[in-house]
Parts: structure tokens; C-alpha cells; sequence
């Protein structure tokens, strides 16, 4: 058992560790069930999907770049969320266990662990016009500071 792990996660989906083909994931740890439904288990601090601020332990996996991967196996989801560093991945949540519940779409720029893509830190919405909103500023970003 690897120092730090706590029994029960060897068996989750971990997306932030880099792997030996390079590709890097976001940092989330997904808790499957029996029905193969993945929940965020667990967000690794200082890692893309834990910056984002809009993804919560918890959450529902629905969609991986516009494909839909619920109740998926957690491998054919794993190797859509892994990519190149630099690169973005598209994710979608149902908060909690509701299917009617409001999708939560989040793009993430993959990283290494302890680097972090330089922005502005804004993080914007799209109306079905395609019109952009300030949906949050991310705590500490530039944008929030200037």
C-alpha cells in the first residue's frame, strides 16, 4: 500500500496521477458502485478539477467530451479523461444522485501535479446563444486580484 492511500481507494479510479505513456489526468479519485455509476470520491488539492471549484465529492460522471459514459467501466473512462499535459478535457456532473438534476460541464486543462496553466482565472458560462457570462473568479487568480 502506497504511503498516504487509505484502504478502499486502491479499488477507485484515480485521474491525476501521470502515467508511464505520459498522459496525466485531473485529480479525481472516482468511487464506482455496484451498478458502475462513478462519484467523485475525492479531489486532489492543488490539481485541475480541485482549482475549478465547481466539482464536489459526490458528483455524478456523466459525460467525458460530449460522450455520454454514464455507468461506463472505469478503464474506457479513464482513458478518455488522461491526455497530454497542456490539453483540455471536457467533464459533466449531476450534482448528487438526481439524473434530472441540472449537467455541470467543466473544462480542465490537464497538469502535472504542483504546475499549474497560467490564465486569468475567470471561469465563464455560455447562454444557447453563445453569448459568454462571468460565472466565478477563481480565489486568488489574477483576474480577483487586479
Amino acid at each position: 500500500q502506497r504511503e498516504g492511500t487509505q484502504e478502499g481507494e486502491k479499488r477507485c479510479g484515480e485521474t491525476g496521477a501521470m502515467g508511464d505513456s505520459g498522459l496525466i489526468g485531473i485529480g479525481i479519485i472516482f468511487q464506482p458502485t455496484e451498478d458502475g455509476t462513478l462519484y467523485v470520491k475525492k479531489l486532489k488539492e492543488g490539481e485541475p478539477a480541485h482549482r475549478s471549484g465547481l466539482i464536489q465529492p459526490g458528483d455524478c460522471l456523466c459525460e467525458v467530451n460530449g460522450r455520454d459514459v454514464f455507468r461506463q467501466p472505469l478503464e474506457h473512462v479513464k482513458e478518455l479523461i488522461m491526455g497530454p499535459p497542456g490539453s483540455t478535457v471536457r467533464v459533466g456532473f449531476h450534482r448528487g444522485t438526481d439524473p434530472r438534476a441540472k449537467l455541470i460541464q467543466v473544462a480542465l486543462q490537464r497538469s502535472k501535479p504542483g504546475e499549474q496553466m497560467v490564465g486569468v482565472g475567470i471561469v465563464f458560462r455560455s447562454d444557447s446563444t453563445g453569448a459568454l457570462y462571468v460565472r466565478m473568479m477563481q480565489e486568488g487568480g489574477p483576474a480577483q486580484l487586479s
